[in-house]
C-alpha cells in the first residue's frame, strides 16, 4: 500500500514541476530584464539631474566671474582710488544675482572701497586674497563665513592688475547661497531623490535637507562624497543610516562637487512590483495546479490502488468482484477488464476441478 501512495505523490510532484518550472523560468528571465532596465533608467535619471545642476552652477559662476573680470579692467577701478571705484562697485553689485557686497582689497589686505556703507575691513587672512596677490591664480573662490553677513557666503575674486600686468589689488564679490539653494531644492525627484553641493574639501555649499545656519557644515563624512573622494566611478552605490542608496557625482567648473542620490528601493521599485506580481501569480498557479494535479494524480493512483486490492483478494480466492473501472476507455479500464476476465477464468477452472 505504501508503494501505491508513493505513486500518488510522484504523479502530483511531476505535474507540479511541469507546470511551475516554466512559470518560474519566465519570471526569472523577465526579472533579469527588468533589473537591467531599472538600473539603466535610474542611472540615466541621476546623470541627467546631475548634468542639469552642474550646468546651472557653471552658468551662474561664469556670469559672476565675467562681471568681476569686466569691472576689474575698468580704469576707475584700476586707479585704486576709493571714490572712483565706489560707483562701479555699486553698478556691478546689481549685475550679480544674490550678491550683497562687492569690494576691493589692497596690497595690505584692507579694503580700498566697498559697495555698502560699512567701514573698511581687514581681509589679509583670506586665502583667496593671498592666492590672487601671489599671482598663483587669475580667479578664485571660496566658501566662508562672511565678515559682513556672519553667514556662509560664496566669495568670487579676481585680481586688479597694475600697468605692468602684476596684481595690485583684488576685486571680490560676496554672494549668498539663496540662488543655489533654490536650484538644489528644485532638483528633488521621487520620494527620496535629491541633489546637494559640497566643496572639494567637504564643506557643504547647499542641501535641501540641511540649513547651514551661521557656520560651514562639514559634509566630508557623507558616504556618497567619501566614495567620490576615494575615486569610485559613477554610479556610486553606498549605504547611509542602514539604507542602500545610489548616487552620481560630478565636479563643477569652480571645483564644487554635485552629488545626486536616491534610495535603491525606490529606484528599483518596478522590479519590486514585478516580483510581487510574479509571486502572486506563482501562488495562484500553485493553488490551481495543486488542485488539478491532485485530481489527476488521484484519478490515476486510486483506480490502481483499488485494482491492486482486487487482485490481492482474487489471489486469496475471492473471485466475485464488480469492477466499476472496467467501463473506462483508457489503460486502467483495460486493466480492470483483464482482471475481471482473470477472475472469471479462475472461477471456471475451479468449477472444473471440483467436477473431476
Amino acid at each position: 500500500m505504501k508503494g501505491q501512495f508513493k505513486l500518488f505523490y510522484r504523479i502530483l510532484l511531476s505535474l507540479l514541476l511541469v507546470a511551475l518550472l516554466p512559470v518560474t523560468a519566465i519570471w526569472m528571465l523577465g526579472r533579469g530584464i527588468m533589473v537591467d532596465q531599472a538600473r539603466t533608467a535610474v542611472e540615466s535619471q541621476l546623470h541627467g539631474i546631475s548634468d542639469q545642476v552642474k550646468s546651472e552652477v557653471d552658468g551662474w559662476s561664469k556670469s559672476v566671474y565675467q562681471s568681476l573680470t569686466l569691472a576689474a579692467a575698468i580704469p576707475t577701478v584700476t586707479s585704486l582710488d576709493a571714490k572712483q571705484q565706489r560707483p562701479v562697485l555699486e553698478a556691478a553689485l546689481k549685475a550679480i544675482p544674490n550678491a550683497y557686497l562687492i569690494h576691493t582689497i589692497g596690497a595690505n589686505g584692507k579694503n580700498i572701497a566697498r559697495s555698502d556703507d560699512e567701514s573698511a575691513k581687514d581681509y589679509s587672512s583670506r586665502q583667496y586674497w593671498k592666492d590672487l596677490m601671489s599671482g598663483a591664480v587669475k580667479t578664485t573662490s571660496d566658501m566662508v563665513i562672511g565678515a559682513t553677513s556672519k553667514r556662509p557666503a560664496w566669495i568670487a575674486a579676481t585680481p586688479i592688475f597694475d600697468v605692468y600686468g602684476k596684481p595690485a589689488a583684488t576685486l571680490a564679490s560676496a554672494v549668498t547661497m539663496e540662488n543655489m539653494s533654490k536650484v538644489i531644492e528644485s532638483s528633488r525627484f521621487g520620494k527620496t531623490g535629491f541633489a546637494f553641493l559640497v566643496q572639494d574639501d567637504g564643506k557643504l555649499v547647499a542641501s535641501p535637507d540641511v540649513s547651514p545656519g551661521d557656520k560651514l557644515v562639514d559634509f566630508s563624512a557623507n558616504p556618497a562624497f567619501a566614495a567620490y573622494k576615494r575615486g569610485e566611478s559613477n554610479p556610486i552605490y553606498f549605504a547611509s543610516n542602514g539604507v542602500d542608496r545610489i548616487g552620481y557625482a560630478q565636479r563643477t567648473a569652480i571645483g564644487w562637487v554635485c552629488i545626486v542620490q536616491q534610495d535603491v528601493a525606490e529606484g528599483f521599485e518596478p522590479v519590486s512590483k514585478i516580483d510581487l506580481e510574479a509571486l502572486i501569480a506563482l501562488v495562484v498557479t500553485l493553488a490551481l495546479v495543486s488542485l488539478i494535479a491532485h485530481r489527476v494524480a488521484n484519478g490515476i493512483s486510486k483506480p490502481v490502488r483499488d485494482l491492486t486490492l482486487v487482485a490481492d483478494q482474487i489471489s486469496r480466492g475471492q473471485l466475485a468482484h464488480d469492477l466499476p473501472e472496467k467501463t473506462r476507455l483508457d489503460e486502467i479500464g483495460a486493466l480492470a477488464r483483464a482482471i475481471e476476465r482473470l477472475a472469471k477464468s479462475m472461477a471456471l477452472a475451479l468449477q472444473r476441478l471440483r467436477k473431476q
